[in-house]
């Protein structure tokens, strides 16, 4: 009689031991990296279409016939960025910046000197020592992607622009000496010291 249990708790622990591994197998399916690849913000994109507007009341409405920007991603919740936009016949301006995603909500992460007011130092200098260097959240802006297409919305100096750009897959060359200018501006005065400081904070 004794054997005959031994056999069957046996049997029992083979049975338990065939099915763990089967359910296993059906949970571990990365299917969360395909999804958030497609919604990533980073990349190369290029004008669509676009308006600045600016003055005290925004009253004063600008086509934007040109511009660029570049998005990629820095940490869990910030996307440095840096762009050009030529306004009609004005001359050409570029931006750069962060931005920072809480929630579902994005707004501007600004880096600034603390012996230098925030105000006149939302885009700080390369020379300001990294010894003062301070990050806030500021501003918000409002970012809707639509497949191959992101809309933009922020306000920049002394206006507000709202900008759709088509994604440009063509990233293998800079394409204006602007952009280059913004790039360099970017990376010395945001993302190198973003790096160093600010990281997964």
């Amino acid at each position: 009689m004794p054997f005959i249990i031994a056999i069957f708790i046996g049997l029992l622990f083979i049975g338990c031991g065939t099915d763990v591994p089967s359910v296993l197998s059906k949970k571990t399916i990365p299917k969360a990296t395909t999804i958030k690849e497609k919604n990533t913000l980073e990349g190369n994109y290029t004008l669509e279409k676009g308006i600045y507007s600016y003055s005290a009341n925004n009253s004063i409405n600008k086509t934007v016939n040109s511009s660029d920007l570049v998005i990629e991603k820095l940490d869990s919740d910030d996307y440095g960025y840096y762009f050009t936009m030529q306004v009609e016949n004005l001359t050409p301006t570029e931006g750069y910046g962060i931005f920072h995603k809480k929630g579902n909500e994005f707004f501007k992460r600004i880096i600034y000197s603390t012996n230098i007011t925030k105000d006149s130092n939302v885009s700080i200098d390369a020379n300001i020592s990294d010894k003062h260097l301070q990050t806030e959240i500021t501003d918000k802006v409002t970012i809707v992607q639509d497949k191959d297409s992101l809309k933009i919305s922020m306000k920049i100096r002394d206006g507000k622009m709202v900008i759709i750009w088509k994604r440009d897959n063509n990233s293998t060359k800079e394409r204006t000496l602007e952009l280059k200018h913004a790039k360099h501006e970017y990376r010395t005065t945001y993302k190198d010291r973003f790096n160093q400081f600010f990281k997964d904070i």
